[in-house]
């Protein structure tokens, strides 16, 4: 009933939440069309905007929303920023940045230097890097017994020089990337676990370089019927967790690659000096490589002895 009188009387702007407007955003529709039954609101039509031109910064920062005395982070809910919900921040396929802010206001994402920092590397960054978690494996129980198991994966993301995560997805902010065995099967159909999009900005020059470091924690969830077994569990202790820290570094305009790039594990080394071995495509437009996750992840309790993360990285106009 609240969102029925939201969408009907549209008081400063508020039936932008709602079903007709978001099919008229995410669509090229006829005026004043009626969304269809099977429109689904975090579905863009290419026709609108190319998805690889689209950055959405999903809040995760309920507390801090101050709008109505708190009423709408009463009725939204924990798992929000206060206003929009988590899991209803995004279009599929764009790219993801988490912050932990609210929607508005003096802690909101519009102020924020998290939000700020990631739309100027999206705008005009140098260099994109997608990171994919391949040829893993969770060791999920046998869905004949009792007692099953979900796993969380933690992600942040850290650069050089700024005093900020640009992207956090954690078990503290109720967001981290959740894989029971159904949702981990469609994961392995799709070539693997998508991990992160980031944008590096400061490489203008030969020989100047950018670091970054990525946060990967794996954590374990058991259940028995439906409900999480708190018996011998440790509230956020790990499987496993470590830092990949990685460094890119502009080549001269004549070089095969504009960038190449090292990195470490810090459990093994907080300085990047592993080179990193870069494929050029075929079409000449990406260069990719893969960086084994460090031997304890590998293991078969872990993430299994195949797993890797394959790097994606392109130039960024």
């Amino acid at each position: 009933m609240l969102e029925w009188s939201r969408d009907l009387l549209g008081i400063n702007d508020s039936d932008n939440f709602g079903r007709a407007r978001m099919f008229q955003f995410l669509t090229d529709p006829p005026a004043q069309a009626v969304p269809p039954d099977d429109f689904d609101p975090q579905v863009m039509s290419p026709e609108v905007l190319d998805l690889r031109r689209v950055l959405c910064i999903v809040g995760t920062n309920a507390r801090d929303y101050e709008v109505a005395q708190g009423a709408s982070r009463w009725a939204v809910g924990p798992q929000s920023d206060g206003l929009v919900q988590i899991d209803r921040a995004w279009i599929t396929g764009a790219h993801l940045a988490y912050i932990h802010r609210s929607h508005s206001g003096r802690f909101g994402i519009v102020n924020s230097e998290e939000g700020y920092q990631n739309l100027r590397r999206f705008l005009f960054g140098d260099v994109m890097i997608e990171a994919v978690l391949k040829d893993f494996t969770l060791p999920f129980y046998d869905v004949s017994y009792e007692l099953q198991n979900a796993f969380h994966i933690e992600i942040e993301i850290a650069v050089r020089s700024l005093p900020m995560l640009l992207h956090q997805q954690t078990l503290g902010h109720l967001c981290p990337v959740t894989l029971n065995r159904e949702r981990f099967r469609r994961t392995d159909a799709a070539g693997g676990l998508r991990l992160f999009t980031n944008f590096l900005l400061d490489c203008k020059k030969p020989g100047e370089t950018e670091i970054f470091s990525f946060h990967l924690a794996l954590h374990q969830q058991d259940y028995q019927r439906g409900r999480p077994v708190i018996k011998g569990h440790v509230e956020r202790l790990p499987l496993w967790s470590d830092y990949l820290i990685v460094e890119i570094k502009r080549e001269p305009a004549d070089s095969n690659l504009t960038y190449t790039a090292r990195y470490n594990w810090a459990s093994e080394d907080r300085n990047p000096t592993i080179d990193l071995s870069l494929l050029i495509s075929e079409d000449k437009k990406h260069a990719v490589g893969d960086i084994p996750l460090p031997s304890k992840a590998r293991s078969t309790s872990i993430f299994g002895a195949k797993a890797r993360i394959h790097v994606d990285t392109q130039d960024w106009e």
